[in-house]
């Protein structure tokens, strides 16, 4: 590592922040990354890639449950079944708008919001599909309570996917808005579980992503969010979000709002701001 910053001129005193994926060896790797900064005078913090974080709970609908009657497995059967005959990917295309006509998306597990996509294509392509099955070319279509549970599903992982198109952005600046798109995340799947409408598959996806999402980034109660030291997740991953995400977020004009963090912490945090900015002027540390 200290081959690869000498080639920079670059030092760990000099880092505020370093950002990896949230593999155990790249944790290991942003802890001694840390410590190395101590040693040498500096103070610097380890992020976890936000994408990777979100992805670890949006990977809980990439799998079946036991509610889901096999809808996953059932949407895969389909697209593999289209994907290797021509023919019925031929008629399927014929049966589509000139121009317009697409066909379907195949899952990925390590790309980002893959599961949306193939959902919400196979939702436009569920009339078609119906129209082939009637005229027998089409024998592994989803049953009814399947198609449900495609609908309810691409609902559940839209905001994800909203959340990490932004968060890719390449001409602004994302780290300010993440504690907005986390609560975003939070407030839909909580609608998603209490909601008297959802079937009893996505009322449990739903709980369990939730599950997953404070094991991550905490509850967002407030005190919780930036004013108390959360204790860490599994494989000792930090958890919550990072302190200076919350000082970029409150003074971003975007997102200076603070929707989403709570008044206690955004007091916390502007004093944070304050002592940050006082230590930059008079130089101190």
């Amino acid at each position: 590592m200290e081959k690869q910053l000498s080639l920079f001129d670059l030092h760990y005193r000099d880092m505020t922040a370093v950002v990896t994926d949230t593999e155990a060896t790249m944790i290991a790797a942003g802890r001694m990354m840390v410590e190395n900064a101590e040693r040498r005078g500096g103070v610097t913090k380890w992020h976890g890639c936000i994408d990777h974080l979100l992805e670890l709970v949006t990977g809980i609908a990439f799998k079946d449950l036991p509610e889901s009657d096999g809808t996953m497995s059932a949407c895969r059967t389909l697209i593999n079944f289209l994907n290797s005959s021509s023919q019925a990917m031929a008629k399927l295309l014929s049966k589509q708008s000139v121009g317009r006509a697409v066909k379907p998306i195949q899952d990925v597990a390590t790309r980002w919001w893959s599961t949306w996509s193939m959902l919400d294509r196979l939702m436009r392509l569920k009339t078609y599909l119906a129209l082939m099955e009637e005229e027998g070319d089409l024998t592994c279509n989803l049953n009814p309570t399947q198609w449900l549970i495609v609908r309810d599903l691409q609902v559940a992982l839209k905001p994800f996917m909203i959340a990490q198109k932004l968060l890719e952005g390449q001409s602004y600046a994302t780290i300010s808005l993440i504690p907005y798109l986390v609560y975003k995340v939070r407030k839909n799947l909580e609608a998603l579980r209490d909601s008297p409408a959802s079937s009893p598959y996505v009322m449990s996806i739903a709980t369990r992503m939730l599950v997953k999402l404070e094991e991550i980034f905490g509850s967002g109660v407030e005190g919780a969010v930036a004013a108390a030291e959360l204790p860490e997740g599994p494989r000792r991953r930090p958890r919550g979000i990072p302190i200076l995400v919350l000082m970029s977020s409150l003074l971003d004009p975007r997102t200076k709002g603070g929707v989403g963090i709570p008044n206690a912490d955004q007091e916390f945090i502007w004093e944070k701001n304050q002592k940050c900015n006082h230590s930059h002027i008079t130089g101190s540390g």
